[in-house]
């Protein structure tokens, strides 16, 4: 079986960044949990990207994740731009 995906833009957010620790793993955790979750890859890459931005913002490879209620926030009150 295969799968094909064409995501012709991935939004990018703007984020204070601290540390970087971690935001790949992150980012691809929050795209498989989009999935899982049912999203689209668009909207699950955005996610993705938000997750990315949370853990971005604070120390370590886990900082500023706390739930799902809190990421979905987060992606509303964060600026994206393609």
């Amino acid at each position: 079986m295969k799968f094909y995906f064409l995501v012709k833009n991935i939004l990018r957010g703007q984020f204070e960044v601290v540390d970087t620790t971690g935001c790949g793993d992150s980012y691809c955790g929050g795209f498989i949990a989009g999935l899982s979750r049912g999203l689209a890859v668009p909207e699950a890459c955005l996610l993705a990207t938000a997750v990315a931005g949370l853990v971005a913002g604070g120390l370590g490879s886990d900082a500023g994740v706390i739930d799902w209620e809190h990421t979905r926030r987060f992606m509303q009150q964060t600026p994206y731009s393609a």
